[in-house]
C-alpha cells in the first residue's frame, strides 16, 4: 500500500470511525453535558475534540454561563463518565482567583456578590457560615484557575505539558476571553485571535481536549441601528470580533442575547421579564443563539437568568410561575446538600 508522510489512508480512518461509533453507542464514550435539558436536546453536549466559542456584549452573562457550565461538568449525576477523568483549566484573565470564587459562591448561595462582601455586617453569622460551607464544597472539584495572561505559544505549550502529566484525563480548556491574550509577534488583534483559535485546533485534535473560548462582539455592533430597533434582532456571525477566524475554527458558535437590556418587553412573543409599569423589575430572558453547529441544529434556545446570582437555567416561557426561583432558605440548604454530595463523589 502507498504510504505518505503526515497522511492517513482512508481505510484507517474508516476503521477508526467505526470504532468510535461503537464506543459512543455502548456508552464507553460520552459527551460532556450541562443541566439544561434544552441544550441536551439541541446540542447533545460537548464531545472530546470540540471547540466552542461563546460570545456576547459586556454584561450579558458570559461569565455566569461558564460558571454554570463548569459546575455541571463536575456534577457526577450528569457526567458520571467523567468522574476522576476530567481536568478543567480555567484561564480567567479579567478577575482575580477570589473574584471568580465569589461568583461560584454567589451562584450556589443565590446571593449577590456585593452582599457577600458586606462590610456593614447585614448578613447574620449563620448566613455567612452557610456561604463559607458552600465555598468549602468546591475544594474537591477538578477546577484549576489561572489569572496570569500569557502568549498563544506559551498557552499551547502549557496545555501540552499538563496533558503529558495526566494522559488519562479529558482536559477542558476554558478561556475568558480571547482578546486578553498577550501579543508576541502579531501586528494586529485579529491576527492574535486567529493564532489562538488555531492553537486550540492543534491541541484539541492531538489530545481530544474540549476548548471553550469566551469572546466579545464588535465594538460597532449597535452603530447604524435606530434606537427603537436595538435588540430586536439576534446576533449573526459577523457581529463577533474576529468572526472569520472564530467561525472557521469553532465547531459551535453561541452568541448570548438579552433583549430586555434594550427595554423590550417581549422577543418573538417570549416575555423578557421587563414591565414598563414596574421599572424596578429586571429582565430575565437570555437567548442562547446557536449561530454555527458543525454537526447539526442551529437556532435560539430560550433560557432564564438571574445574573445578580450568576444563575442560568431552562426557561419554559409558557409557564405561569413568576420566576421559577427557589426561596432563599430552601435554596441554601438544597445547594449545600447537593454540593456535599458533589464533593464526596469527586
Amino acid at each position: 500500500m502507498i504510504k505518505i508522510e503526515d497522511y492517513k489512508h482512508i481505510s484507517t480512518v474508516v476503521e477508526d470511525t467505526k470504532r468510535k461509533i461503537d464506543q459512543y453507542r455502548s456508552g464507553e464514550l460520552k459527551p460532556l453535558i450541562t443541566s439544561s435539558k434544552k441544550e441536551q436536546e439541541h446540542l447533545m453536549g460537548y464531545f472530546p475534540s470540540n471547540q466552542i466559542t461563546i460570545a456576547a456584549r459586556l454584561g450579558v452573562g458570559k461569565t455566569a454561563k461558564i460558571i454554570s457550565d463548569m459546575y455541571d461538568f463536575c456534577n457526577p449525576s450528569l457526567n458520571s463518565h467523567y468522574v476522576n477523568k476530567i481536568i478543567i483549566l480555567y484561564d480567567s484573565w479579567e478577575m482575580t482567583e477570589t473574584s471568580n470564587m465569589l461568583r461560584f459562591i454567589s451562584r450556589q448561595g443565590e446571593i449577590e456578590v456585593k452582599n457577600i462582601l458586606d462590610y456593614k455586617r447585614k448578613l447574620s453569622e449563620e448566613r455567612v457560615n452557610q456561604l463559607k460551607a458552600i465555598a468549602d464544597t468546591f475544594k474537591g472539584l477538578p477546577i484549576f484557575i489561572n489569572t496570569r495572561p500569557t502568549t498563544v505559544k506559551n498557552w499551547e505549550a502549557k496545555k501540552e505539558q499538563i496533558q503529558g502529566q495526566y494522559p488519562g484525563y479529558t482536559i477542558v480548556n476554558i478561556f475568558d476571553h480571547v482578546r486578553l491574550v498577550l501579543k508576541e509577534n502579531e501586528s494586529k488583534e485579529e491576527e492574535l485571535i486567529s493564532g489562538l483559535m488555531l492553537a486550540g485546533i492543534r491541541i484539541k485534535n492531538r489530545f481530544d481536549m474540549i476548548n471553550i473560548f469566551l469572546s466579545q462582539m464588535n465594538r460597532s455592533i449597535e452603530t447604524g441601528v435606530s434606537r427603537n430597533q436595538l435588540g430586536t434582532s439576534t446576533p449573526v456571525l459577523s457581529d463577533l470580533f474576529g468572526s472569520d477566524s472564530i467561525g472557521q475554527c469553532s465547531d459551535i458558535v453561541m452568541a448570548l442575547h438579552r433583549p430586555g437590556m434594550y427595554g423590550l418587553e417581549t422577543f418573538e412573543k417570549i416575555p423578557t421579564g421587563i414591565d414598563k409599569n414596574n421599572p424596578s423589575k429586571p429582565d430575565d430572558l437570555l437567548l442562547e443563539c446557536i449561530i454555527k453547529n458543525r454537526d447539526g441544529w442551529t437556532g435560539n434556545i430560550a433560557m432564564k437568568h438571574n445574573l445578580a446570582h450568576n444563575r442560568i437555567y431552562d426557561y419554559d416561557f409558557n409557564q405561569n410561575k413568576p420566576t421559577g426561583l427557589t426561596p432563599m432558605n430552601e435554596a441554601v440548604n438544597k445547594q449545600i446538600n447537593e454540593s456535599n454530595t458533589l464533593e464526596n463523589n469527586w
